[in-house]
């Protein structure tokens, strides 16, 4: 796993022991590897830098940002030690900086305090390929999420597309993925009061909330968890959005769409459930997430004309666009209607009596 971007205390704990436990031999490493995690020392730098370079690709000053994390504005660079005393493994975390959080908004104004933002940011987490497999980065996970200032919410960090096996790895860790991302106030993916953030481009955030940290690092990871924090940032997002239209043929059309199960998806829906969005003139009904929309629009745009209906098919001078929802498939439904369409008599869907 590689991040990847440009509870506290003033007696950080004492260095604790690993071992990594299986029934069957680890895809790297091998089992019962024994390995601390410890704070960073300058003697760890060379290693360290190496790991960095190899496997995360950026230029991190790490030398620059050793700490113990004991205050919420200092750094945070753990390290992972095998049998020998090597360094097998790094972690480097500290807060959020206006130059590389790309702030997209923020509720109140444009102003923006990154000191003011409750979380912190993993900059790089590396772990050498021949350990690999035995616990290293979770360890080193672990360790972070104990030192993170009582009142913060939690971690988030940028990882490249293409890594697949990272992304992965960090949802199976509770970290919620997304192309761009919602830092609240609280524990509450609802909360409206957001720093909306997004990464460089190839990138994506994985954000993750202290609490759903620490019941996956103690195996007790809440059933549906992504779908709930989706299910949040759905109703949040709709909020933000101008009123739907009250028309019974919006809702009918957003059923009739989302019923479609061979509907094609953009590459983001893959990652975890989230709010997926979908256009009547499109003639695919590909369904994009809301970092898509903008580009999918243009895609599409030769297609939607001004008088076509996109429930019936005719060309109607009434035809209107609108929204509406399916909620249990966290889809909204973009569409052009005609009248009789407004009215219900959508083709193929039948209205309750």
């Amino acid at each position: 796993m590689a991040a990847r971007s440009e509870c506290a205390s003033s007696h950080p704990p004492t260095p604790r022991r690993w071992r990594a436990l299986s029934s069957a031999p680890a895809k790297h490493g091998s089992v019962g590897t024994t390995f601390q995690v410890r704070e960073a020392s300058p003697g760890d730098n060379e290693r360290a830098i190496g790991l960095i370079e190899r496997y995360v690709g950026i230029d991190y000053p790490w030398p620059e940002r050793l700490g113990s994390g004991s205050s919420a504005h200092e750094w945070l660079s753990l390290v992972a030690t095998d049998s020998h005393g090597a360094v097998c493994g790094v972690i480097g975390v500290g807060q959020p900086t206006a130059k590389n959080l790309h702030v997209l908004h923020q509720k109140g104004g444009p102003a923006f305090d990154p000191a003011k933002v409750p979380w912190w940011k993993i900059y790089v987490l590396a772990v050498d390929e021949g350990h690999r497999g035995s616990g290293i980065g979770r360890a080193l996970l672990d360790a972070t999420v104990r030192r993170l200032p009582r009142k913060y919410v939690g971690l988030y960090g940028n990882v490249e597309l293409n890594r697949t096996d990272s992304i992965q790895w960090y949802r199976r860790q509770g970290f919620y993925i997304s192309p761009m991302s919602g830092l609240t106030r609280t524990q509450r993916p609802q909360d409206t009061d957001t720093v909306g953030v997004a990464p460089s481009e190839g990138e994506v955030i994985f954000r993750g909330y202290r609490q759903t940290l620490e019941d996956h690092l103690a195996g007790r990871a809440p059933a549906e968890w992504e779908r709930r924090i989706a299910t949040a940032e759905f109703i949040r997002q709709n909020k933000q959005r101008e009123k739907a239209a009250p028309d019974l043929g919006y809702r009918l059309y957003a059923r009739r769409i989302a019923e479609n199960a061979d509907a094609q998806s953009c590459v983001h829906a893959s990652m975890g459930p989230r709010n997926l969005s979908v256009f009547g003139w499109d003639p695919d009904h590909m369904r994009v997430c809301w970092e898509c929309v903008g580009p999918h629009t243009q895609d599409i745009k030769g297609y939607d004309a001004d008088t076509l209906c996109d429930g019936c098919g005719r060309h109607d001078r009434d035809t209107r666009v609108s929204w509406a929802t399916d909620d249990d498939h966290l889809l909204v439904v973009f569409a052009g209607l005609c009248l009789p369409c407004r009215r219900g008599d959508v083709p193929g869907v039948t209205t309750k009596s």
